[in-house]
């Protein structure tokens, strides 16, 4: 181990000066108590070269994320709210908490208190949750919890399975370059919470809900315990009735409707925007959805729309790109939409 080696070896280390404290910086694993780990994550000695690399990342100095001009943000924020009414209750408390945290310059990394969006599919909870992160500058990721039966999914499979793995919350937490992400769990009313004879992910989302527990929070193949007291919590749902009261009770529940129709044709024009930005494109071609395409196809979720215009502008750009503007109408919609699907309703 490296109490073992020649100092000289022991010096050229590559990661050994993230064990030094660092001024302003915050860490996931405390390295005093899981020196062993450590050690055998820096010489490549472990088990499972997953965890080596996850603990390599985790031990190193993570900042404090905060807003780089609070004044911007906050002007985002508001447009952001103004844009999509039915999301305005989650914004306006996003706003009240960086102020209060800017104006006391609070020294604890901002930390929002845990969200649980529930609405109808598609009505843009995660999307929206995305969007604030972004308007933050904090770093954020999504962990699914659709297929979530047991709880190695965010606390890891201990070492001895053949499916040993670290949890979905210590691999964010190694991507993350700040000590307090934003992390969405996705569809938290679709997790298993009731697994016949295996253990449940009511017990390690209990735990990284209160902020003490989630100082101590344990990565079973790790054999870490992690800080992610931190962490903001956001998550989504379309249907209460399926999540255990304890963890309901963990939540600040914010029920978001179905948008109206003029805030829809704004969050679709504003999506198709946002779809050629992903694709790469933003630099060459400018994309909106004409009113045909809009009237005809209003029925569809901004799920499907978003799903739809990724095909629908790669196709237009392919087929007949004349110059630097497109307009998806409904001809572009139409092989992408099942008609049986299509109904035509008012259009303001």
């Amino acid at each position: 181990m490296i109490d073992d080696m020649p100092i000289e070896e022991f010096k050229r280390l590559p990661h050994l000066k993230t064990l030094e404290p660092e001024e302003d910086k915050y860490f996931v694993i405390d390295t005093d108590k899981y020196k062993g780990e450590i050690d055998r994550a820096f010489l490549g000695m472990g088990e499972n070269s997953d965890a080596d690399s996850i603990i390599t990342a985790l031990i190193k100095g993570k900042i404090k994320a905060t807003p780089p001009d609070l004044a911007v943000t906050i002007s985002n924020l508001k447009k952001l709210s103004r844009s999509a009414p039915n999301m305005s209750g989650y914004i306006n408390s996003v706003i009240a908490q960086i102020t209060v945290h800017d104006k006391f310059s609070v020294k604890k990394p901002l930390k929002f208190v845990p969200i649980l969006l529930v609405g109808p599919p598609g009505c843009g909870k995660t999307y929206i949750a995305t969007q604030i992160a972004k308007a933050l500058g904090i770093w954020h990721d999504d962990i699914s919890l659709s297929q979530a039966t047991e709880s190695f999914v965010l606390s890891g499979c201990p070492k001895g399975y053949s499916t040993t793995t670290p949890g979905d919350i210590a691999r964010r937490m190694a991507k993350s370059d700040c000590i307090n992400p934003l992390l969405i769990l996705d569809e938290l009313d679709k997790a298993s919470f009731y697994p016949s004879g295996r253990p449940a992910v009511t017990g390690p989302l209990l735990q990284i809900l209160e902020a003490d527990t989630a100082a101590r929070f344990e990565d079973a193949c790790l054999k870490c315990e992690l800080d992610v007291s931190h962490v903001s919590w956001v998550a989504t749902a379309n249907d209460l009735s399926q999540v255990p009261a304890p963890i309901l009770s963990r939540f600040h529940i914010i029920h978001v409707q179905e948008a109206e129709d003029e805030e829809k044709v704004w969050q679709i024009q504003r999506l198709a925007r946002s779809v050629t930005d992903e694709m790469g494109l933003r630099k060459y071609v400018t994309t909106e959805v004409a009113r045909d395409a809009l009237k005809d196809y209003r029925h569809l979720s901004i799920r499907e729309w978003k799903m739809k215009l990724q095909l629908a502008i790669v196709m237009k750009v392919c087929d007949s790109y004349r110059g630097a503007h497109i307009v998806i109408g409904t001809e572009d919609m139409k092989p992408l939409v099942h008609e049986e699907k299509k109904r035509r309703i008012g259009f303001v």
